[in-house]
């Protein structure tokens, strides 16, 4: 069996792209919150924040998280955040153990 590029593949092109965007868009968004914070001005509401997270964008939020030192230590908003990412994950999983499964279960059909 040879090994096979996977961004070769049109579908994990498109996933990739997508999960580029919405981490970058996410990151964007804590990073801006963190500016606001400092300078008075519109906050990006956090319901907003934690949505990032429940469309893929967690590892951004988190990153950024970390980058500008924004609520990091606000328990009440890291529950909320991490049930999304919590959520987001299962989805995730939801979707990717069936086709796994389909894909072995074939395998073993195939000997």
């Amino acid at each position: 069996m040879s090994w096979r590029n996977p961004l070769n593949n049109p579908n994990t092109r498109l996933v990739v792209s997508y999960l580029g965007l919405v981490n970058t868009a996410s990151a964007g968004l804590f990073g801006y919150d963190k500016e606001q914070a400092r300078t008075g001005g519109w906050r990006v509401p956090e319901k907003v924040l934690c949505s990032t997270a429940l469309v893929g964008g967690w590892l951004g939020g988190f990153v950024a998280m970390k980058k500008f030192h924004h609520k990091t230590k606000k328990q009440s908003f890291l529950q909320k955040y991490y049930a999304c990412v919590a959520a987001n994950v299962g989805m995730i999983g939801l979707v990717a153990a069936p086709t796994k499964l389909r894909g072995h279960l074939q395998r073993l059909l195939r000997r």
